[in-house]
């Protein structure tokens, strides 16, 4: 007698009919929740999805046929925004304002003792300073000419900003606002090859900035 092979048969959604001969491996592909045909593909129906066997479940689903069922991964928690860079720091700090007071006090030839139109250029200053607000720094530097040594320029100027200081002080103005420093030789404001030019560098500068 001539045996015929079994055939499995499956109705598909759609009215389309699956025939294929069962064999070992294609029962094992059923057995897990999708019809398989032999070379090991999942069989679809006429609307593209996934033939489920009577073994399907929830945990059977796969990512090619039933992502949809499959847990989501958690979403990545958001970036902390990056610490601001020192110069990001800088361009968003307010920066005090410097305030340009035009009078300057000059010295005689390695002196520090004010004149009297010193004195009489340091009370301009004064009116001036007394529009500043309160909390506003008052900022007096001393220089030299280019005559003498480094170091001794630098005393020299330093001594300049204490008498300008002093007579600051003496007019009305709080000490703790004044910052005082020599500067020397340095940033001469006109050529210490004449002595009209070096006579021009020994001088005070009175500055300031608001806070």
């Amino acid at each position: 007698m001539e045996l015929k092979p079994i055939l499995l048969a499956s109705l598909i959604s759609g009215g389309c009919l699956v025939v294929a001969p069962l064999s070992f491996a294609a029962s094992d592909l059923m057995s897990s929740g999708y019809a398989h045909d032999n070379a090991g593909s999942v069989v679809r129906n006429n609307s593209g999805d996934c033939v489920r066997t009577s073994d399907w479940s929830p945990q059977s689903a796969t990512t090619e046929c039933d992502s949809e069922l499959l847990p989501r991964a958690a979403a990545p928690a958001p970036a902390e925004p990056a610490a601001p860079a020192a110069a990001e720091i800088a361009a968003i700090e307010p920066r005090p304002e410097p305030i340009n007071i035009a009078e300057k006090a000059q010295f005689d030839f390695d002196q520090a003792v004010l004149r009297a139109e010193d004195k009489r250029r340091l009370d301009e200053a004064l009116v001036q300073i007394k529009k500043l607000p309160e909390d506003a720094t008052i900022q007096v530097i001393g220089y030299t000419d280019s005559i003498g040594s480094e170091k001794y320029n630098k005393d020299l100027s330093m001594r300049r900003a204490q008498a300008a200081q002093e007579y600051l002080v003496s007019n009305g103005v709080d000490q703790k606002r004044i910052v005082i420093s020599g500067m020397g030789e340095s940033n001469p404001v006109a050529s210490n090859a004449t002595a009209d030019g070096r006579a021009m560098n020994r001088r005070v500068e009175v500055q300031a900035e608001s806070k």
